[in-house]
C-alpha cells in the first residue's frame, strides 16, 4: 500500500547494486529511471498523480508474485508497542493474537538480505535483527513518538550488520520521524559498515544531525529529511551523489565532491575552503541550487 517515489526508488536501487550501466559514461540514475518506466509500461507499477507529483503503487497481484519469488526479502508489518519494556518473547506470549504474531509469526529467516520493518522497535532489533549476518538492506518505515531511536541501538547495528548497503530509519515523510533530543549523533561505528551506500535518518526541522569525522568511501546518499547537519566534512566521501537536509552549518571544500548531483542550500564566505569557487567543478548538479552568503 506504500506510495513510491521515483527519486527514492532510483537512489535505493543504485545503492543496492541493482542497476547495471551498459557503458562507463552512462549515469546510473538515468538507467534506473528507464527500469521504472519499463515496469510501468508492463503494468508492474501503477502511476498515480498526486498534488506533489507522480507516485507509484505495486498491484496486489504483483505483490503476491513477489512474495513467492523474492526469497531473500522479508516484510514485518508490526503494530507499534506503547512504552512496554519486556522482551520480544514475553510480548508474543502475552498476546498471541498481536499483529506482529499474526503477520509474521515472530521469526525472520536467517538468510534474509532485504528487510522492511513497518514500525521501529528496539527490542525487535536487539533480539531478532542483529543476528541477520547477511542483511544488506534495513528500512524502518515509521518511528512512533513514544519509541525514540536510541544511539546504542544504531551503534549495535553498525557493529553487527556489517554487510549493510542501505540503512534507512523513519523512511516515510508522511509520518513523524525520530523524536527525542534536538541532536542526533551518528555513532563513530558507522565507519565499520564498509559497504554502506545509503544512509537515511529522516528528522524534523528542529533537529540537528552530528556526523562523525570518519571515512565513508562507499556512501552515495545521505538523507536527513528536514533536519540540519551541524558540520560537514568532505573527507572520504568521494562517491557521494546526493545530500538531503534543510541546511548545513558549514560545508568546507565541497569542490572535492565532484560526483554530487543534489545538495541543499550552500552558504559561501571568505573562510578558507568556503568560497564560491568551490562550486566550479560540480558539473553533475541537477535540479535547483540555492547559494547564500
Amino acid at each position: 500500500g506504500s506510495m513510491l517515489r521515483m527519486g527514492e526508488l532510483v537512489r535505493l536501487w543504485v545503492a543496492q547494486g541493482f542497476v547495471k550501466a551498459v557503458c562507463a559514461t552512462e549515469d546510473m540514475d538515468d538507467v534506473a529511471e528507464r527500469y521504472i518506466k519499463e515496469l510501468v509500461s508492463c503494468s508492474f507499477m501503477q502511476p498515480i498523480e498526486t498534488a506533489s507529483g507522480t507516485r507509484f503503487r505495486i498491484h496486489d497481484v504483483v505483490h503476491d508474485l513477489l512474495d513467492k519469488v523474492a526469497k531473500n526479502c522479508f516484510r514485518i508489518e508490526n503494530a507499534p508497542f506503547k512504552q512496554e519494556k519486556f522482551s520480544l518473547k514475553k510480548k508474543a506470549n502475552m498476546n498471541a493474537r498481536s499483529r506482529r504474531e499474526e503477520v509474521w509469526g515472530g521469526h525472520i529467516p536467517r538468510d534474509v538480505q532485504h528487510l522492511f520493518v513497518q514500525n521501529y522497535d528496539g527490542d525487535l532489533i536487539t533480539e531478532e535483527i542483529l543476528g541477520l549476518e547477511n542483511l544488506r538492506t534495513l528500512i524502518i518505515y515509521v518511528v512512533q513518538e513514544d519509541s525514540p531511536v536510541e544511539e546504542k541501538i544504531i551503534d549495535s547495528i553498525c557493529k553487527r550488520l556489517l554487510e549493510l548497503r542501505v540503512l534507512a530509519v523513519a523512511f516515510s515523510r508522511e509520518h513523524d520521524p525520530i523524536k527525542q533530543a534536538n541532536k542526533f549523533p551518528v555513532p563513530e561505528s558507522i565507519s565499520q559498515l564498509k559497504h554502506l551506500s545509503y544512509l537515511a535518518f529522516r528528522t524534523s526541522s528542529s533537529w540537528t544531525v552530528i556526523l562523525p569525522k570518519t571515512e565513508l568511501n562507499h556512501i552515495q546518499v545521505l538523507d536527513f529529511g528536514d533536519g540540519k547537519i551541524f558540520e560537514f566534512t568532505s573527507a572520504g566521501l568521494i562517491n557521494l551523489r546526493h545530500i538531503f537536509c534543510s541546511s548545513i552549518m558549514k560545508f568546507p571544500n565541497i569542490g572535492r565532491l565532484t560526483s554530487l548531483q543534489t545538495i541543499p542550500k550552500v552558504c559561501v564566505s571568505n573562510e578558507r575552503g568556503c568560497d564560491v569557487k568551490q562550486l566550479r567543478n560540480l558539473n553533475k548538479l541537477r535540479g535547483s541550487l540555492e547559494i547564500s552568503g
